[in-house]
């Protein structure tokens, strides 16, 4: 099973941080850096910031910075009010980020960026109600503000210093020598070679002092002072300061010398522990290459390295006791010292780990090729011995396997051959027997959407498709009044719904009672009862089925259902000829004869009669007796019988809406 993206990035991390594994765990974050992009969302999101913690602890702020930019704008993105697939657990990442952003851009000295993330730690911790981060914001955010307005001091100081200085020195355009080397000390400095920048500093202070221009040359030691405060050299720092502070008295510049004064008590407390907590560790000053990862001399004892890690210790508790004092130039200040100190001791526990392991391979590289010569030198023996008896043997070996190989192939073309004959002949009975079945249950299926169930069966097990059958069947032709007025108006999507929705249930009343739908015609249907299998009711079925259609057509119209519509039904009784019908090309299962054409005259009769149900006295005659109704028959002469027919007119009014007179024989 594959470990996630996340958990594998933290256990590389863990990894790193061990010393016997330092060389193993720069080179799996060099590659998981890469990986971070194939994870998503709060994933990568941790993933960002382990990276951000990881060089955080190694003191390489840049890489620290680089991903700390690319966490912000992820938990920005996706840690929102609407996003509802962040958990409750996952609901303090966005603030975790930013202060872990914060500390990046902090330790690069980015004070402004740093300020404002912890900012939005602080809001966005107060949002989801988070005491300790609120209370670690708000503790990072007066932080920076007093080392902003500190720099911010100092800065505007210096700045007016040196401004006034180039003022004075450009009123002499004579004084060459002196601008140069202002110029020049601007530019070391820029470049953070604070030696040569005081060098040249004190040039343009000779030039002042001897001309007299005191008030120029107490700003040239103002910024001589801070460049030494910078290199830790305390005590030349407070000489300038104090001979500076000393002139801005006597000049009456009181808000100069209070900043002088300031500064000078800052650098007194510094200078009390130096003796203790060196600025930069004595043991990086020995010139052994200590934290140089291109030295290449003399390794730095273990000793070294534990004296330097206590005095990195040290140097960290006393910027944390500054910061808790809030003294947060000096816990800045402190801070530097320990992440110096701590990178050159990272740096150096890899250098010596890199040579350790060059060392180790050297020494394994050098056994491995003693024991390849010596296994060289075997095996050449030992290949001398073989040489003959291989080729002794090669030629009979050749002959048997040459053999051997004619007979395997012979017996090998045999076999394929016929069994690809077979596997022909048996797929292709499979296919027939496949395309077989489909077609049957195809036939089988078109049958029924065309007939009901039963006679599709029938037609199906029939021992001839020529078989024809006289049968005593009863007819029922159905008509929609005013069908082609109605739908005049209509679009022809909604003429097929309507015919839809009037023979949907027409049809399953015909279906339910043993009938089949021979003709659908558009605005009406033909429909048997009796043929191909009776049901020994038929006439009664039909009879039922005809005034159960007459009832729930009323039910649709007065529901809305369906629009207003009226039907006429001629119902009759008689032999017919039933059987497959048209030739080899083209069957199809019919019902003919006089009955089928009398049935077709009698619907028609309802518009002379203006009723609903007209049935002929062969119907009647087949119902049960509690179902004779005293009717009126007439007789009427209708087209294609030589005879009159008798027939009875029954009307709408005479059926109940919810009444079923549906009765069993």
């Amino acid at each position: 099973m594959r470990l996630p993206h996340y958990i594998l990035l933290c256990l590389v991390l863990l990894l790193s941080t061990s010393t016997s594994s330092t060389l193993l765990g720069q080179t799996s974050v060099s590659d998981l850096e890469s990986s971070v992009n194939d994870l998503y969302g709060v994933e990568k999101l941790k993933g960002y910031n382990t990276l951000i913690s990881h060089y955080l602890n190694i003191g390489d702020s840049r890489k620290a910075v680089r991903f700390a930019r690319r966490a912000t704008e992820l938990a920005e993105s996706i840690i929102t009010p609407s996003n509802q697939l962040i958990s409750k657990e996952d609901a303090d990442l966005k603030a975790e980020t930013y202060l872990l952003a914060g500390e990046a851009f902090e330790r690069r000295g980015f004070f402004s960026e740093s300020r404002e993330y912890y900012q939005n730690a602080y809001l966005d911790a107060a949002g989801s109600g988070n005491d300790d981060l609120v209370n670690r914001a708000a503790k990072d955010v007066a932080r920076l503000d007093s080392i902003i307005t500190y720099s911010a001091s100092r800065k505007r100081f210096l700045g007016n210093a040196l401004d006034q200085v180039t003022s004075t020195i450009n009123k002499g355009a004579d004084e060459i020598t002196m601008n140069t080397a202002l110029r020049s000390a601007e530019k070391h400095s820029d470049e953070g070679n604070l030696d040569l920048a005081i060098e040249d500093y004190k040039k343009v202070l000779k030039v002042l002092v001897d001309r007299g221009d005191w008030e120029s040359a107490t700003n040239i030691r103002v910024i001589i002072a801070d460049l030494y405060e910078e290199l830790g050299q305390y005590e030349n720092a407070l000489t300038e300061l104090k001979d500076a502070q000393e002139v801005y008295e006597r000049a009456g510049d009181s808000s100069a010398a209070k900043v002088l004064f300031s500064q000078i008590d800052s650098i007194d407390d510094y200078s009390t522990e130096s003796s203790v907590i060196p600025r930069v560790p004595s043991l990086i000053l020995e010139g052994t290459g200590f934290g140089s990862p291109e030295f290449r001399g003399p390794q730095v004892t273990p000793e070294e390295l534990k004296k330097a890690e206590e005095e990195a210790k040290d140097i960290r508790s006393i910027a944390e006791d500054a910061e808790r004092s809030q003294d947060y130039k000096r816990s800045l200040d402190y801070f530097k010292a320990y992440m110096d100190l701590e990178q050159r001791v990272a740096v150096e526990r890899r250098r010596q780990a890199l040579d350790s392991i060059e060392q180790q391979n050297l020494i394994e590289g050098r056994d491995r090729e003693i024991r390849m010569l010596h296994q060289k030198e075997e095996l050449v023996q030992v290949k001398l011995e073989k040489e003959s008896l291989k080729k002794r043997n090669f030629l009979i070996g050749l002959i048997l396997s040459s053999l051997v190989l004619i007979t395997l192939y012979i017996l090998y073309t045999s076999k394929r051959r016929d069994h690809s004959k077979l596997s022909t002949a048996y797929l292709s009975l499979e296919v027939a027997q496949n395309d077989l079945q489909s077609a049957q249950e195809r036939i089988k299926q078109l049958l029924q959407q065309q007939l009901s169930g039963a006679v599709a069966d029938q037609l199906i097990l029939a021992d001839s498709d020529e078989s024809v059958d006289r049968k005593f069947v009863c007819v029922m032709f159905l008509d929609i009044r005013n069908f082609t007025v109605f739908t005049e108006q209509m679009s022809p999507e909604d003429i097929i719904g309507f015919q839809n929705e009037i023979f949907s249930f027409m049809i399953d009343e015909v279906i339910q009672k043993g009938g089949i739908v021979n003709q659908i015609l558009g605005d009406g249907f033909m429909a048997t009862f009796g043929a191909p299998v009776s049901n020994g009711n038929d006439t009664l079925n039909a009879y039922n089925v005809s005034k159960n259609i007459i009832r729930k057509l009323r039910e649709k119209c007065q529901s809305g259902e369906i629009p207003l519509t009226r039907v006429g039904i001629g119902l009759h009784a008689g032999y017919v000829v039933a059987g497959n019908v048209g030739t080899d090309r083209r069957r199809q299962y019919s019902i003919t004869g006089n009955t089928v054409i009398t049935a077709a005259r009698l619907e028609q009769l309802n518009k002379d009669f203006g009723s609903t149900i007209v049935l002929s006295r062969e119907v009647y005659e087949q119902l049960p007796s509690n179902l004779q109704e005293p009717v009126e028959f007439k007789s009427v002469v209708v087209k294609g019988r030589s005879a009159p027919l008798e027939v009875a007119a029954l009307f709408e009014e005479s059926f109940e809406v919810g009444v079923n007179d549906d009765v069993k024989t």
